[in-house]
């Protein structure tokens, strides 16, 4: 599965949409999920898909 660079502006878009509303209607959560799995995931395929889109 390829992820395009408008495929991951799309992806950041939405997380960080997401993010405003839930920190303002519960500050303690957004610290939680923005540190577990959402990073990490969205930085890993970007990564892998920055070399491949170059080569």
């Amino acid at each position: 599965m390829r992820i395009t660079s408008s495929g991951l502006r799309i992806l950041i878009g939405v997380s960080l949409s997401a993010l405003p509303e839930a920190s303002s209607a519960e500050p303690d959560e957004p610290g939680e999920l923005s540190e577990p799995g959402e990073p990490g995931e969205l930085s890993e395929p970007a990564e892998l898909d920055e070399p491949d889109e170059i080569s």
